[in-house]
């Protein structure tokens, strides 16, 4: 029995938005950060917008109606506008990590006594086995932890793999940390 095992895929579209949506999400604290961090945009927001309507009205004296109305105003303007810049973000930043992935190159894992290698179209990583701290198998795939760093083996590239590769994977693991 060969002490190596080789997976090799096709990065397709849809495994690339399942890798950045599902199998990798963010940590829940990621996220509740991002949000808190939007709140607290959207209120700084409406801060400035409110005091720069109420500094506009007040420089172009435009008189009491205009002086209750436009602060609030020019307050939501600034809460809408930041809310739309920040989604623009956010949706760059998704776009970003699928076209990292980029659909339609080769994704290729060598497994060996030595450890993991990962060669995708911009790296080629490895990592020996007494790095790994963990390897997790689900329906979605192996994830195999190496401190902070997740390496994510989609049910794709298991596909056409020797029956078995999820176990030669553990067990090479477990020989050789």
């Amino acid at each position: 029995m060969s002490e190596t095992l080789r997976l090799e895929y096709t990065m397709d579209h849809d495994t690339a938005r399942a890798l950045t949506e599902g199998i990798m999400p963010a940590p829940q604290f990621i996220k509740r950060l991002g949000q808190v961090a939007g709140i607290a945009l959207s209120a700084l927001a409406m801060i400035i917008g409110m005091c720069a309507g109420f500094a506009l009205s007040l420089w172009l004296n435009l008189g009491g109606m205009a002086l209750s109305i436009l602060p609030f105003a020019v307050g939501i303007a600034c809460v809408l506008g930041c809310y739309g810049w920040s989604r623009r973000v956010n949706t760059k930043a998704h776009q970003l990590q699928i076209d990292l992935l980029r659909p339609g190159t080769a994704v290729t894992y060598t497994f060996d006594t030595k450890g993991i290698q990962l060669t995708t179209w911009f790296q080629s990583w490895h990592t020996g086995w007494a790095g790994v701290t963990e390897i997790q198998s689900s329906n979605k795939g192996i994830v195999i932890m190496s401190g902070l760093i997740g390496f994510v083996i989609p049910q794709v590239a298991l596909q056409d793999a020797p029956s078995g590769a999820a176990d030669k994977i553990t067990n090479l693991w477990t020989a050789n940390k």
